[in-house]
């Protein structure tokens, strides 16, 4: 069960970096969410509500993120519930069924409660993230990995084809820039199963992206059965994508790669 608290105190992690950083994953997901057909999503309508002068009701949808990865729609609706009534509740998913941990909830009244309630509320050990969701339209500069996010998504199903490989090119040479949505899809691809498959640099992707997202990277196994990880409340092993590719390295490698990932981020900081 997730623990939705706001904490009493400690830094807000939702400052700048955080914002601009969403700014970025909401233009993208919008248009994901819009346009492509193949990104399977949960998705819950209901009608429209009108008013007694005949007019429909003004809703706002929010763009909600950093929940756990297997966080359920209906967890999500009576979480929002709480602050007015909820239309439709979409949670985004990658080609394999697989939550992204982004979600559109669409309020007929209440939003702005729930983003001043919710919006760094502690989620299993992180920040949940809670604004208005904006249209691809409202932001004036392009960041680059927009446009290569989108040739993914035209590609995707041609994974051996030349623009697909000229895609994962462009996602390495974001990603070693620091990029950190780019970091996050070439993991996901990375980890998937195909031609493109690399279940180690898949892993150590996942590191850099989610440990810059609040989620602990110490290891600290309390399972006690490897390769089976089970790590403290935050640990970003425990995701399901992360922990079936942490079977499939085993313990010594993971390690390993845990070492190369942290000299990686902190040749970042320098």
């Amino acid at each position: 069960m997730c623990d939705w608290s706001r904490p009493a105190d400690g830094p807000n992690m939702l400052a700048g970096g955080w914002r601009n950083r969403n700014r970025i994953i909401i233009r993208a997901t919008l248009r994901i969410a819009r346009n492509n057909a193949n990104i399977e999503t949960q998705c819950e309508q209901e009608k429209g509500t009108a008013t007694d002068a005949g007019s429909f009701v003004m809703n706002k949808t929010l763009y909600v993120s950093n929940f756990p990865f297997d966080t359920k729609r209906e967890e999500l609706r009576k979480l929002f519930s709480r602050y007015g009534k909820v239309k439709s509740v979409q949670i985004i998913n990658d080609e394999g069924g697989r939550s992204l941990g982004f979600a559109f909830i669409e309020m007929e009244d209440g939003g702005e409660k729930a983003i001043a309630s919710l919006n760094g509320a502690n989620s299993h050990g992180r920040p949940l993230v809670v604004n208005e969701a904006q249209s691809p339209s409202d932001e004036s500069s392009e960041d680059p990995f927009l446009e290569v996010d989108a040739r993914c998504i035209a590609f995707r199903s041609k994974p051996n084809s030349e623009a697909f490989r000229k895609v994962m090119q462009e996602l390495r040479e974001l990603a070693e820039a620091g990029h950190i949505d780019a970091t996050m899809l070439l993991g996901n691809i990375l980890a998937s199963k195909g031609p493109h498959y690399d279940p180690e640099s898949a892993y150590k992707w996942y590191y850099i992206a989610l440990s810059q997202q609040g989620y602990s990277v110490k290891f600290q196994d309390e399972n006690n059965d490897p390769p089976h990880y089970c790590g403290p409340v935050g640990d970003f092993r425990n995701e399901s994508m992360v922990s079936e590719l942490v079977e499939t390295i085993g313990f010594d490698k993971v390690r390993v790669l845990d070492a190369e990932a942290a000299r990686w981020l902190a040749k970042r900081r320098q």
